[in-house]
């Protein structure tokens, strides 16, 4: 697994936009996060990623607007490229960064979660922050085996993370 001071993690692009106001997020180490996630899933130097932090108000929104559930969620991902369409080799065959898309986290949302799980906001939001960068990557929750799949991955990367970031 990477280290967090890996040279590989100065070259991605990642995007920050903190559009909330409720909680004091450390947006370097949420940057930091992001980036090891990145090369930890072999992407490597070429990825580009939007993260966006929002209040259940602007995700409710976007949750009605996008997948028609009139609520808020705690995270949402839109991957540019295609389920299971992503590849190591494709970040390495793109002259410009790849873009594999936006992550939008609910910080109301991930804090109730946090909450109700005896859990830091921190840790909340690493958790969802896997679990969009994962989408983007290609994998989903569709059937048994994929959710399987998923939540294993989710579980490794989050334990590997704590372990990194502590």
């Amino acid at each position: 697994m990477p280290t967090k001071n890996d040279e590989n993690q100065k070259r991605m692009n990642i995007l920050l936009a903190n559009n909330q106001q409720s909680y004091n997020i450390d947006l370097s180490q949420l940057r930091r996060a992001a980036q090891w996630l990145l090369t930890a899933m072999q992407c490597e130097e070429r990825c580009e990623v939007s993260i966006t932090l929002v209040c259940d108000d602007a995700m409710h929104v976007l949750n009605r607007q996008y997948r028609g559930i009139d609520r808020p969620t705690d995270v949402l991902s839109f991957a540019f490229q295609e389920a299971r369409e992503f590849s190591p080799s494709l970040v390495e065959m793109a002259e410009q960064p790849l873009a594999l898309g936006d992550i939008i986290i609910s910080t109301d949302t991930a804090q109730r979660q946090a909450d109700e799980r005896g859990h830091s906001l921190e840790r909340e939001i690493w958790i969802l922050l896997i679990h969009g960068m994962l989408h983007l990557l290609g994998y989903d929750h569709e059937s048994d085996e994929d959710a399987e799949e998923m939540e294993a991955l989710e579980r490794q990367l989050l334990d590997n993370i704590l372990q990194a970031f502590a």
